[in-house]
């Protein structure tokens, strides 16, 4: 925020199209109150997407001036984290969440894993994955080594895997699927590598392997139908996702529904 009033007084301030747009949709979630609802405004709900801007402008227009080390301090930080969650459970979440928003994970039952310094299991998932996205930033700006990359990568991996996060599965594969379909690698090592991930799917498929992100994960590459249409999580994302992209095409870019202009 101090960088923002910082360009602002000094008129450095320069935003693209994309900027501008993102801040548009971060001061309208805070401010916006629905009449027709009960009223319910929560401060700590409603500065995420502005407190996210303020990280994406500030990075973006000084990225020259961030150091690999700091990046890599902030990495071993959370993933020490998880490694405390990881190992004392109740302890850990009542002790970092005095600091943090409330863990709710203080007992491991299989099914869902460690979060770490973050509130659910979910948001520390997807958090692991976005530092393999940063630490792939880094090494093409030279901020960090090879071997530092590789390092972030596995760690990265492992915390989503602890972490037993469905969304950390999907973006995972995701990312795996983008990296393999633009390496240089020969077709046939792309069709052996495939097979194989599908066998190991398939052995595996009767097993319970890492909670919930394991079988969002097996379910991805064995049986997407349950997935996507049986799966009632998942479900619930696809159709909120798919009526969006029917309202904007419709005309209707502010939704549908009491609070709309509609109404």
């Amino acid at each position: 925020m101090l960088v923002v009033f910082y360009d602002i007084a000094t008129s450095n301030i320069r935003m693209s199209k994309i900027d501008l747009f993102f801040l548009w949709v971060s001061v309208f979630s805070f401010v916006y109150i629905n009449p027709f609802n009960i009223f319910d405004y929560e401060f700590s709900k409603r500065v995420g997407l502005i407190s996210s801007f303020l990280v994406f402008y500030t990075f973006k227009k000084y990225f020259y001036l961030v150091q690999g080390k700091w990046f890599l301090r902030a990495f071993y930080f959370n993933f020490i984290g998880v490694l405390l969650h990881l190992s004392f459970t109740s302890s850990f979440a009542s002790f970092a969440g005095v600091f943090t928003r409330v863990i709710k994970i203080n007992y491991l039952d299989g099914y869902r894993g460690v979060s770490g310094f973050a509130p659910e299991p979910g948001f520390m998932g997807a958090t692991s994955i976005v530092f393999i996205l940063v630490a792939f930033l880094m090494l093409k700006s030279n901020k960090v080594t090879k071997k530092n990359f590789y390092l972030v990568v596995t760690l990265s991996v492992f915390m989503a895997m602890a972490s037993s996060s469905g969304t950390a599965s999907l973006m995972l594969l995701t990312l795996t699927l983008l990296v393999f379909i633009f390496s240089r690698y020969k077709l046939y090592y792309k069709i052996i590598f495939l097979l194989f991930i599908f066998s190991m799917s398939f052995i595996f498929s009767d097993f319970d392997l890492f909670g919930r992100g394991g079988e969002v994960l097996i379910k991805m590459l064995t049986d997407p139908y349950s997935l996507f249409v049986l799966d009632e999580s998942v479900a619930r994302r696809a159709v909120s996702i798919s009526v969006g992209i029917e309202s904007i095409a419709q005309g209707n870019i502010f939704g549908n529904g009491i609070g709309t202009l509609l109404y």
